[in-house]
């Protein structure tokens, strides 16, 4: 196991903290700093372009794994060769904070205990959140340049890595949901925070479903039929709850 940090132009303190774990730990520990901010998608990939072994696991810096978590979401890899990249689950850390983090913790179990559980029945999990995942590295090294430069009318994509990435992986290989694969994050706890937040997912969410609408036909009819309904569905209900009242 190799742990590689990448220090994005940070000012908090964090390169002084991974120096004391390079000299407690050496070379297990792998320290990549950018002068200035760069975004996370730089990040991820200065990660995979470092990476040596065969899996490679994104955990957020909030994000904290139990201690089975690694050896339970690499054992997907090694059962089935067709598996590109593997969902942890991913539970709230703060959710007894205020009212908006136990929302959330609801809004995380219904996510990952039934989208991606269904998603999981066929393979076709649309989204291997950054929080926690696992990608086979010869699944994502030759498309991590074009997935980094990734451009969506003209504009660099600079926010919903891990749905891009996703995708990217989707097209070649079966992405699963490991529900033993534990992990907590913390979420945000303020409104305003919260809502740009969910700006930048839905946006992604936009993006990355108009993408994935040109190959999830490929994919198991009843995979490709859930896709296309969660998809459209959210653009019909503000026009049926119009027509309702």
């Amino acid at each position: 196991i190799e742990c590689i940090v990448i220090d994005d132009g940070s000012t908090d303190g964090t390169k002084g903290e991974i120096m004391r774990a390079v000299a407690l730990y050496g070379s297990k520990v792998k320290l990549i700093v950018f002068p200035v901010n760069q975004g996370k998608r730089e990040g991820m990939a200065a990660g995979v372009n470092e990476a040596q072994n065969e899996i490679v696991i994104f955990v957020d810096s909030d994000s904290f794994l139990e201690p089975d978590a690694i050896r339970n979401i690499t054992e997907h890899f090694i059962d089935n060769p067709t598996i590109g990249a593997v969902s942890g689950n991913t539970k709230v850390e703060n959710g007894r904070q205020n009212l908006l983090t136990r929302m959330q913790s609801i809004q995380y179990a219904i996510s990952f205990d039934i989208y991606k559980t269904c998603e999981s029945v066929h393979k076709s999990v649309t989204c291997c959140p950054g929080c926690f995942s696992a990608y086979r590295r010869i699944a994502i090294k030759p498309l991590i340049h074009k997935w980094k430069e990734q451009k969506f009318f003209g504009i660099k994509g600079t926010f919903g890595d891990d749905r891009g990435l996703t995708n990217f992986v989707l097209k070649s290989w079966n992405v699963i949901y490991c529900e033993r694969a534990r992990a907590t994050t913390n979420v945000p706890s303020k409104f305003l925070v919260y809502w740009k937040q969910q700006l930048r997912w839905k946006k992604s969410w936009i993006r990355e479903g108009i993408f994935a609408g040109a190959f999830m036909w490929k994919r198991h009819p009843f995979a490709s039929l859930g896709f296309y309904i969660h998809f459209t569905f959210p653009f019909l209900g503000p026009i049926l709850a119009a027509k309702v009242l």
